[in-house]
Parts: structure tokens; sequence; C-alpha cells
């Protein structure tokens, strides 16, 4: 299912937990939804239980939020 692949972001740090890498300081594995990763995880960074973190509206963050050399608002796209 497209919405068990969804980005949590840490709201104290910002660190964010991605299902497609999955998190190995934490042992998460890879493809691994935010509802499978157990109450026990905390953030790699900053150390904030699973409560810390919110969900990324990805329509706000399209591509996982990381520009793309063809990204149409870069100037340099053309």
């Amino acid at each position: 299912m497209q919405n068990d692949m969804r980005r949590y972001q840490c709201s104290v740090c910002g660190y964010v937990y991605d299902p497609v890498h999955g998190e190995p300081k934490e042992q998460v594995g890879v493809g691994v939804p935010w509802s499978h990763v157990g109450s026990s995880f905390r953030c790699p960074v900053c150390g904030q239980g699973k409560a810390a973190f919110q969900q990324i509206r990805t329509e706000e963050f399209p591509g996982h939020g990381m520009p793309t050399a063809g990204d149409q608002s870069s100037p340099a796209a053309n």
C-alpha cells in the first residue's frame, strides 16, 4: 500500500524516517512502514520516542523532498 510508505519526521531534530531505507541503528529493516515500527523506537539522532514523529505530507515534498537535476523550479534546468 502506498500509504504504508509514508515518511515521518522527528519534531525535535528533523531526522526523517523513510521506510525505503529503514533504520539500522534501531534494527528496523528496509521496507518497514511506520505503522510496523515498534513503540520502543528512538530517534537515532536525538533519542526522542516515536511520539515525537509527525507524518510528512508528500505533496509538500515530491520525490522525497530532494531536488533533481530536472527540477523545473531550478534556473539551471534549461
